[in-house]
Order: structure tokens, then sequence, then C-alpha cells
């Protein structure tokens, strides 16, 4: 049943932070997230999406608790970053999984045991846990190559203790989310993502397609792959997607 959660989740709700490079406030109140997420088709971060997770959960009467993790992903070890991750734990059968249904390109498509320290298969790559003192690595298996994606603190975080990786996330200048249209969705076998104006394709075990978009491009892309309601004030955030991409592109 978790594993099956889990699924449905990743393939309903888009990754995705629109609202930050709106200068729109992030809030995680379970009633604001069921009115963005669920009433308004809407996706969202990690903190949105996996606050929005332990809710259902609990309410099934699942043992949930709150991860703190330091983003890993596309950048030197040496490179450190604040935690501002966020995933649960949640206890099953006396066994503790990894679940996180708010990893930008959808990593993490279904929960992961704990205590394996071997590869574990996904939808996609295979993923596993190292120990990394007394943390714990989250690797994905992809070009050829183990790479971190996050480092997770094992102790469990209480509710309050998401506001400031929250804040840092959606405001801070160096926050990902602020500097790039980050957008990502995991559904029937296929994984689409959008960075700036670059939009992608993947199928389980076939190669990844790439295309450079339009603004008109990005906002169809963003109704017919991502199913988002594009609204009007979206114009002017697709319109700076598509010039920061650009810009990389003849880089």
């Amino acid at each position: 049943m978790l594993r099956d959660l889990h699924r449905r989740h990743v393939a309903t709700m888009v990754f995705e932070a629109i609202d930050v490079l709106l200068d729109r406030e992030v809030r995680l109140e379970p009633r604001h997230l069921e009115a963005k997420l669920v009433l308004g088709r809407r996706g969202g971060y990690c903190f949105e999406q996996n606050t929005l997770f332990k809710c259902a959960l609990e309410a099934l009467g699942f043992e949930v608790d709150i991860l703190i993790a330091r983003s890993r992903w596309g950048r030197p070890l040496e490179d450190l970053r604040p935690r501002t991750h966020m995933a649960l734990r949640v206890r099953l059968d006396e066994l503790d999984w990894l679940c996180d249904v708010g990893s930008p390109r959808s990593i993490l498509a279904e929960p992961v045991l704990m205590s394996d320290r071997a590869p574990q298969a996904t939808a996609f790559e295979p993923v596993r846990l190292v120990s990394i003192d007394d943390e714990l690595r989250l690797e994905a298996f992809t070009l050829g190559d183990w790479r971190p994606v996050y480092d997770l603190v094992p102790k469990a975080q209480l509710d309050v203790d998401l506001i400031a990786g929250n804040w840092f996330a959606s405001t801070h200048p160096t926050s990902p989310f602020r500097q790039a249209l980050i957008v990502s969705r995991q559904i029937n076998g296929v994984r689409y993502a959008l960075l700036e104006n670059r939009w992608s394709v993947r199928r389980a075990g076939h190669p990844t397609e790439y295309r450079r978009l339009s603004a008109q491009q990005l906002a169809d892309s963003l109704r017919a792959d991502f199913d988002l309601p594009v609204e009007p004030a979206w114009s002017r955030v697709l319109a700076e997607a598509v010039a920061r991409g650009d810009r990389l592109a003849r880089v």
C-alpha cells in the first residue's frame, strides 16, 4: 500500500516552484497545501509535497517522521549547501522506509528500505543508501556511475524545524528555485522535466530526448505534459526562463 501511494503521488503531483519565481509566499499549513496542490491542481517542491504526503499517511494510520537532508545533486561534494531538502521516514511492519515525493526529477519514485545498503530498483535508475559518518547518502546510478543525490540526517525533525529551510528555499537569492524554472513529473513509465526552457522526456530503457522551447511552447508543455493550470501571471516567468536558457545554450 505504501509503495502504491508513493507512486500515485509522484504521478499526480508535479514538482515545481513557480510561486517562488513569482515572489509568492510558500505556506506549509495543511489547509493551504490542500487548497493549492489538491483543489488548485498545482505542484510544489519538497516541503510542500512531503508535508502533504505526511498528512495523508498519518490520516491512514502510518507512523511518519520528518527528515532533513543536504542536497548533493549536480555539484562537487566540497560545495556545501544548507540542509534544505525534506524527506520522510515511514515505519511499516517494524521496518523504516525512506519516502520522498518531492525530489526534483522524481529520483525517488518509490520508497526504499533504510536498513538496506545494496542497490534498490526503482522505475528508472537504481538507488542506494551509503553510510557517511552519522548520515545516509542517497545515490542514484545514472550515466554509468553512482551520483550523490543528498545526505540525510536520520534523526527525526519537528514541524517547526522546516520553517528555516522553507524560508531559505523560497526567498534566498542563492536558492536554485529563485534562479531557474524547474519542473518534473513521472507518470506511466515516462519522466518529463523542464530546466529553464530545456524540455526533456525519458522513457524507461530509452535515451533521454531534449528540446528547446519558446515561451508559448513552455506554456503548452506545462498544460499538456504536466497538467498544470497555466496562469496569465506566469508569462513573465516563462519569458525569463527562455532568456536564461538560451544564454546558457550559447555558452
